[in-house]
């Protein structure tokens, strides 16, 4: 869970620094992948910056990288939106090995997590309020 929560931040982090934009979030579950989406107004897709240990900052999107099970920029008619995919502990496979996960996000099959509901999802509890 705290791998989803440090992704949020950064992810809307983000949003307000890079993009200077207002951020949505939007979080998805289709039986497989929780999906967390951020879109921002820049049409400009993201790029993770090289290590440099003398900055304090420029590694949001290493961040996400290192925590999420995959990750892809979509680009909108508004900007672009940002998706990491979580998959939960009990649902990876030994195959997916470094976690090199390649995906689509299917928003046609995803239920949007509603203002207070919580989603059991293998041992998570998945809120938002």
């Amino acid at each position: 869970m705290d791998a989803i929560l440090l992704s949020v931040s950064e992810l809307i982090t983000n949003a307000h620094v890079h993009a200077r934009s207002d951020a949505q979030l939007v979080i998805t579950w289709d039986s497989r992948c929780l999906h967390v989406s951020v879109h921002d107004s820049a049409p400009m897709p993201p790029t993770q910056q090289p290590e440099d240990l003398t900055t304090t900052g420029g590694r949001g999107l290493a961040i996400v990288d290192a925590l999420a099970d995959g990750w892809a920029t979509h680009p909108q008619a508004s900007g672009k939106t940002v998706t990491a995919c979580f998959v939960p502990p009990a649902l990876r496979s030994p195959r997916m090995g470094g976690y090199q996960l390649r995906y689509r996000v299917p928003h046609e099959s995803a239920q949007l997590v509603g203002a207070g509901a919580v989603v059991p999802v293998d041992g998570w509890a998945v809120s938002r309020s």
